[in-house]
């Protein structure tokens, strides 16, 4: 009797034995399939993390190569605009000049006319006086009684420059830029009240700009303060000016290369973060 209980009870503890190993292996079968599961997610993410590197490799290639194809392009465009519009500025300016030196003569017509007329005591005096007004002292003499402008209390190109334009605009001017003459910094320190130092720094952002460069070809005429012939661009410096201008192009075009893979970048990360978010 008491051997068959022991049995009884050795039976049920080995069926409950049983019954525990079942669902500890059914639960280790779930967790197979789910890190299965996982590991495919894996795969697939790892692919398509892949894929888009690829793409984002053959987008760059393709942007450099259309870069290289399009970058003259903008510059080339860019100096034909400034040009026809300082060839533009230049006829209004011819065309004006023209105007003024038409009626100056119509004037001088008119007097001799009157001259010729007149007593010979009146066409003395009326001689001297049209010789005066078709030379224009006064002009003369107030363009060499400028006030120099007052000191500002600190450095400001902009504010320089702008002055210049006032001062000699037959020799400055930011719409119509012309090349200057060599040593010009010399005549401005000498006129001017400012310090040496300002004269050159207020110069340099003038005549470093790429738009004056670019005026800078072989056989331009300088002009110095009054606007007069103080020699012609020799073949030397339009070809350092030319090579200024590729430098400057050239810190342009990588300015603008490390902005594009800045976004690029910026983009990628944003697809990873997709990817994940979707797939977790």
């Amino acid at each position: 009797m008491g051997i068959e209980q022991n049995k009884g009870n050795v039976d049920l503890l080995l069926d409950q034995l049983c019954l525990k190993a079942d669902k500890s292996i059914g639960k280790l079968v779930q967790q197979r399939l789910q890190l299965k599961r996982l590991a495919r997610k894996a795969d697939s993410l790892g692919q398509e993390t892949v894929r888009l590197q690829s793409e984002l490799a053959r987008q760059q290639e393709d942007k450099r190569l259309l870069t290289k194809r399009f970058q003259g392009y903008p510059d080339q465009q860019q100096q034909l605009q400034e040009d026809n519009q300082l060839l533009a500025e230049k006829n209004q300016r011819l065309k004006e000049e023209n105007d003024r030196l038409n009626d100056q003569l119509n004037r001088l017509q008119v007097r001799l006319k009157s001259i010729t007329e007149s007593p010979l005591t009146d066409s003395s005096a009326a001689i001297l006086e049209m010789i005066r007004e078709s030379l224009n002292d006064e002009d003369v003499h107030k363009e060499h009684q400028q006030p120099s402008m007052p000191v500002p209390a600190r450095f400001s190109a902009k504010e320089i420059l702008d002055q210049w334009c006032k001062r000699y605009p037959k020799a400055f001017s930011v719409p119509c830029m012309q090349p200057l003459k060599i040593g010009i910094h010399e005549d401005l320190v000498q006129l001017e009240a400012i310090p040496d130092h300002w004269v050159r720094r207020a110069l340099a952002s003038y005549v470093r700009s790429p738009r004056y460069l670019r005026l800078l070809k072989a056989g331009a005429v300088r002009l110095d303060l009054k606007g007069n012939n103080a020699g012609f661009i020799s073949e030397d410096e339009a070809h350092h000016a030319a090579e200024q201008l590729e430098e400057i192009r050239q810190q342009r075009l990588e300015k603008e290369r490390k902005l594009r893979e800045q976004d690029e970048a910026r983009r990628m990360n944003s697809k990873l973060e997709q990817l994940v978010t979707r797939h977790s």
